[in-house]
């Protein structure tokens, strides 16, 4: 814990871009964390096809991706809430 809040606030020091440059050349594991709008427009997402549009809701792509069995997504999820009911009943709650 106390090693969390050191690192916490060194990190708070510069910005995620200075951490990068500071990082660039050195021999450990690093990677900014990106927002999912930063995710999906990411240069290496966008030639991996990482992300579809599927009813307007940007979602990840099945993966992993075989040249033989391609993964496909076959409808759209169901709208925000639609199962609601379902699931408090398996539950035994009822509104």
């Amino acid at each position: 814990p106390e090693q969390k809040v050191i690192l916490a606030d060194l990190f708070k020091t510069k910005t995620r871009s200075e951490w990068n440059d500071v990082f660039a050349n050195v021999d450990c594991c690093y990677a900014p964390v990106n927002s999912v709008d930063e995710a999906i427009n990411h240069p290496h997402m966008q030639a991996r096809q990482s992300f579809i549009a599927i009813d307007d809701i940007m979602q990840p792509a099945p993966t992993p991706k075989f040249s033989r069995t391609p993964g496909e997504v076959r409808h759209a999820p169901p709208k925000s809430g639609a199962d609601t009911e379902s699931v408090l009943k398996s539950f035994g709650i009822k509104r």
